[in-house]
């Protein structure tokens, strides 16, 4: 897994599925929400992500007030969060990656 911001815009690339994912995820927002209320979390190829991420999101939305959008460009993991009832909280949509 890697993670590029460029200011609110948070990429995170590869699948999101240990603990040591959770912590790297978390401390790069948890520096980006000091500055930003509002965030964009691009997620183009994770095919799942595990449930203490989606929590700590839910918890910067409730908790710290933070305007989180969530782009994913795989199908199945658009159709899980949509599973979930999640695509409202996470103001989730399709990432379309840009073409050149």
């Amino acid at each position: 897994m890697r993670i590029d911001v460029n200011g609110n815009q948070i990429t995170i690339y590869g699948n999101i599925k240990t603990i040591s994912d959770h912590e790297s995820i978390k401390t790069t927002l948890d520096e980006v929400v000091k500055a930003q209320k509002e965030i964009v979390i691009i997620l183009p190829e994770s095919s799942t992500i595990i449930s203490s991420v989606i929590g700590y999101f839910i918890k910067l939305i409730f908790m710290k007030k933070v305007q989180i959008n969530v782009k994913v460009g795989n199908d199945n993991l658009y159709q899980m969060l949509q599973e979930l009832e999640l695509l409202k909280v996470l103001n989730v949509s399709k990432f379309e990656p840009q073409q050149s």
